[in-house]
């Protein structure tokens, strides 16, 4: 048998009343689970987003179910569940989300993964107000680079390492603009 990683894409769109003009923050939350051949769990998007320019941000939060079945061939005993890779954009109202979900030390017989995630076709998620929960999951912010802005400056704000910073982000050429996860 052969330790494998494989790599999960997730990709969402979530539905605002109102066009969004400007995502000023954004977070991306999980809690995974691993049963049987099964890996399942949620992510929960939250942050602030502008209406228009001169407008006060509006909070948001949506959670989005998250389900992979893999093949009986496979055995998960020791399998790790991280977030790989996160993206998003904006279209006037809608909130497209690309998640790319690790599962790593997997061990691995014949077949590939069977079934993943949600099915295609359902309809946009709408986007909910922010609720308090005290579950036990990572969190990673995306921060994207304003005019001044430095390397040590955001370090501080967020209260993280270089490492930290350097583990998710290529952080050799960071101008304005750009967008740099960070890990909570």
């Amino acid at each position: 048998m052969i330790n494998i990683k494989k790599i999960v894409p997730f990709k969402k769109d979530i539905l605002f009343d109102t066009d969004i003009y400007e995502i000023t923050s954004i977070s991306l939350d999980h809690e995974f689970k691993v049963e049987e051949n099964i890996v399942s769990g949620k992510f929960i998007i939250s942050g602030l987003y502008k209406e228009a320019a001169d407008k006060t941000p509006v909070s948001y939060k949506n959670v989005l179910p998250f389900s992979v079945d893999f093949d009986k061939s496979y055995i998960m005993d020791n399998a790790l569940v991280d977030i790989d890779d996160f993206n998003y954009e904006t279209d006037k109202n809608i909130l497209k989300v690309s998640i790319d979900v690790s599962v790593d030390n997997v061990e691995k017989g014949t077949e590939e993964i069977k079934r993943c995630i949600e099915e295609e076709e359902t309809p946009p998620k709408k986007s909910e107000k922010p609720a308090d929960t005290d579950s036990d999951y990572k969190s990673y912010t995306v921060y994207i680079v304003r005019d001044g802005d430095t390397i040590e400056g955001i370090m501080k704000q967020y209260s993280v390492t270089r490492d930290e910073i350097e583990e998710y982000n290529d952080i050799s050429n960071i101008k304005t603009g750009d967008k740099i996860i960070i890990p909570s």
